[in-house]
Protein backbone atom coordinates (compact mmCIF):
# COMPACT_ATOMS: atom_id res chain seq x y z
CA UNK A 1 0.00 0.00 0.00
CA UNK A 2 0.97 3.43 -0.50
CA UNK A 3 1.99 5.61 2.08
CA UNK A 4 -0.39 7.80 3.87
CA UNK A 5 0.65 11.21 2.93
CA UNK A 6 0.23 13.89 5.70
CA UNK A 7 -2.13 16.51 5.66
CA UNK A 8 -0.49 19.31 4.43
CA UNK A 9 0.65 17.17 1.08
CA UNK A 10 -2.68 16.29 0.55
CA UNK A 11 -4.20 19.94 0.92
CA UNK A 12 -1.51 21.39 -1.19
CA UNK A 13 -2.09 18.43 -3.84
CA UNK A 14 -6.21 19.20 -3.84
CA UNK A 15 -5.78 22.56 -4.19
CA UNK A 16 -4.39 22.21 -7.73
CA UNK A 17 -8.38 21.43 -8.07
CA UNK A 18 -9.85 25.27 -8.62
CA UNK A 19 -12.96 24.09 -6.95
CA UNK A 20 -11.52 22.62 -4.26
CA UNK A 21 -8.84 25.29 -4.21
CA UNK A 22 -11.80 27.92 -2.85
CA UNK A 23 -13.47 25.58 -0.41
CA UNK A 24 -10.22 24.57 1.19
CA UNK A 25 -9.67 28.61 1.24
CA UNK A 26 -13.04 29.07 3.02
CA UNK A 27 -12.64 26.61 5.89
CA UNK A 28 -11.65 28.05 9.20
CA UNK A 29 -10.57 24.33 10.61
CA UNK A 30 -7.71 22.21 9.91
CA UNK A 31 -9.33 18.57 9.36
CA UNK A 32 -6.98 16.09 10.06
CA UNK A 33 -7.12 12.37 8.00
CA UNK A 34 -6.80 9.47 9.76
CA UNK A 35 -7.13 5.77 8.66
CA UNK A 36 -9.00 4.09 10.92
CA UNK A 37 -10.52 1.48 8.05
CA UNK A 38 -12.48 -1.70 8.88
CA UNK A 39 -11.55 -3.71 5.69
CA UNK A 40 -14.73 -6.08 6.55
CA UNK A 41 -17.20 -3.37 6.68
CA UNK A 42 -15.54 -2.02 3.84
CA UNK A 43 -16.35 -5.08 1.91
CA UNK A 44 -19.46 -5.44 2.53
CA UNK A 45 -20.58 -2.17 1.99
CA UNK A 46 -19.06 -1.95 -1.40
CA UNK A 47 -20.83 -5.28 -2.37
CA UNK A 48 -24.01 -3.91 -0.83
CA UNK A 49 -24.04 -0.63 -2.79
CA UNK A 50 -23.24 -1.94 -6.09
CA UNK A 51 -26.03 -0.11 -7.05
CA UNK A 52 -27.20 1.86 -10.39
CA UNK A 53 -28.70 4.70 -8.09
CA UNK A 54 -26.75 5.82 -4.65
CA UNK A 55 -30.65 6.34 -3.47
CA UNK A 56 -31.31 2.78 -3.60
CA UNK A 57 -27.56 1.76 -2.53
CA UNK A 58 -28.54 3.85 0.95
CA UNK A 59 -31.47 2.47 1.74
CA UNK A 60 -30.51 -1.24 1.04
CA UNK A 61 -27.34 -0.19 3.07
CA UNK A 62 -29.77 0.88 5.82
CA UNK A 63 -31.89 -2.22 5.76
CA UNK A 64 -29.26 -4.35 6.15
CA UNK A 65 -27.25 -2.93 8.76
CA UNK A 66 -30.83 -3.02 10.61
CA UNK A 67 -30.64 -6.31 10.83
CA UNK A 68 -27.72 -6.55 13.20
CA UNK A 69 -28.78 -4.81 17.04
CA UNK A 70 -25.62 -2.60 17.14
CA UNK A 71 -25.54 -1.98 13.23
CA UNK A 72 -22.62 -3.99 12.54
CA UNK A 73 -23.01 -7.01 11.04
CA UNK A 74 -20.33 -9.04 12.83
CA UNK A 75 -19.21 -11.91 10.76
CA UNK A 76 -21.08 -14.53 13.33
CA UNK A 77 -24.46 -12.84 13.25
CA UNK A 78 -24.35 -12.75 9.67
CA UNK A 79 -23.72 -15.95 8.52
CA UNK A 80 -26.76 -16.94 11.10
CA UNK A 81 -29.18 -14.35 8.99
CA UNK A 82 -31.20 -16.49 6.86
CA UNK A 83 -31.01 -16.16 2.83
CA UNK A 84 -34.21 -14.99 2.77
CA UNK A 85 -33.99 -12.21 5.19
CA UNK A 86 -31.49 -10.57 3.31
CA UNK A 87 -33.04 -11.26 0.02
CA UNK A 88 -36.02 -9.34 1.80
CA UNK A 89 -33.73 -6.22 2.93
CA UNK A 90 -33.17 -5.88 -1.26
CA UNK A 91 -29.99 -8.13 -1.84
CA UNK A 92 -29.85 -9.84 -5.06
CA UNK A 93 -29.48 -13.76 -4.64
CA UNK A 94 -25.39 -13.09 -6.00
CA UNK A 95 -25.26 -10.25 -2.91
CA UNK A 96 -26.81 -12.08 -0.30
CA UNK A 97 -23.97 -14.69 -1.05
CA UNK A 98 -21.31 -12.39 -1.41
CA UNK A 99 -21.68 -10.73 2.05
CA UNK A 100 -21.89 -13.99 3.35
CA UNK A 101 -18.48 -15.14 1.65
CA UNK A 102 -17.09 -12.12 2.98
CA UNK A 103 -18.24 -13.28 6.86
CA UNK A 104 -17.01 -16.77 6.21
CA UNK A 105 -13.65 -15.34 5.05
CA UNK A 106 -12.98 -12.98 7.59
CA UNK A 107 -13.33 -15.17 10.97
CA UNK A 108 -10.75 -17.81 8.64
CA UNK A 109 -8.30 -15.12 7.59
CA UNK A 110 -6.97 -12.02 9.07
CA UNK A 111 -8.78 -8.94 7.54
CA UNK A 112 -7.01 -6.48 9.81
CA UNK A 113 -5.40 -3.45 8.24
CA UNK A 114 -2.26 -3.62 9.83
CA UNK A 115 -1.54 -7.25 8.36
CA UNK A 116 -2.92 -5.79 5.07
CA UNK A 117 -0.70 -2.81 5.43
CA UNK A 118 2.31 -5.26 5.33
CA UNK A 119 1.63 -6.56 1.96
CA UNK A 120 2.22 -4.92 -1.21
CA UNK A 121 -0.66 -3.81 -3.23
CA UNK A 122 -0.42 -6.93 -5.27
CA UNK A 123 -0.53 -9.30 -2.80
CA UNK A 124 -3.68 -7.63 -0.99
CA UNK A 125 -5.41 -7.83 -4.43
CA UNK A 126 -4.22 -11.97 -4.29
CA UNK A 127 -5.55 -12.13 -0.58
CA UNK A 128 -8.71 -10.39 -0.73
CA UNK A 129 -10.10 -11.50 -4.26
CA UNK A 130 -10.12 -15.21 -2.80
CA UNK A 131 -13.54 -13.80 -1.41
CA UNK A 132 -16.09 -15.15 -4.26
CA UNK A 133 -17.89 -11.82 -4.88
Amino acid sequence: MKEIKSYQEIVTYLQKDAILSKIIAQSKEEVTPSLALDVYFSLLHSIVSQQLSIKVADIIWGRFIDLFIDRYPKAEKLLQIEHTQLRAVGLSNSKANYVKNVAKFSLQNSMDLEFLQSKTDNEIIDYLTQIKG
